[in-house]
């Protein structure tokens, strides 16, 4: 929002957090919102795993990587370890978010399929902070363990991940819209 408001200074934002992304596109689709933010990942929009409604195309650009992070405590076996797969956690507990359409815990089904133990965790600072004290590994933004992985409290488990995107949408029709248009110049 900091790069928006730099950008275009008149261009009135207002932010609505809405956890059912089929909920917002379809807001969106119908023309009560001009674009939304979520994260997904692929060529496709839902490729993350969530269903997106059948109000017509919509139109998406990727504006910036949402890198993530697996990461369990320091003396986990695969602290270290190179070389990793998926399959190399089976069994293991994996924290999750309680609610099933967190972006992360798609992301986590896609990198996992059944094969981990999944832990209700709830929010992304409880799962941290119970990967923290070992009670499973969590699959995290950067952002959101950047200081305990420099202060050692976490370690990254090198595990090839998907790569998250904070995707933009719109309809194509309000791509000509001026406020929309102001909208995805200043995104871009």
């Amino acid at each position: 929002l900091d790069r928006l408001a730099a950008r275009r200074p008149g261009l009135q934002v207002e932010v609505r957090s809405e956890p059912s992304r089929e909920v917002l596109l379809g807001a969106v689709g119908a023309g009560e919102l001009d674009a939304a933010l979520v994260l997904d990942t692929g060529t496709a929009l839902g490729d993350l795993g969530f269903p997106v409604p059948s109000v017509g195309a919509l139109e998406f650009l990727d504006l910036e990587p949402v890198p993530l992070v697996l990461v369990g405590p320091p003396d986990h076996p695969y602290a270290g370890a190179a070389g990793l797969s998926a399959a190399d956690f089976d069994g293991q507990r994996l924290l999750v978010n309680t609610a099933s359409a967190c972006s992360f815990a798609l992301a986590a089904d896609r990198l996992f399929g059944p094969g981990v133990e999944r832990v209700q965790a709830g929010s992304v600072a409880v799962m941290r902070a119970w990967a923290r004290q070992g009670v499973g590994v969590a699959l995290l933004p950067a952002f959101a363990v950047t200081q305990d992985l420099a202060a050692g409290t976490l370690v990254a488990l090198h595990l090839p991940l998907p790569a998250l995107h904070l995707r933009l949408t719109w309809p194509p029709s309000a791509a000509a819209h001026p406020t929309t248009r102001a909208l995805l110049y200043a995104a871009t």
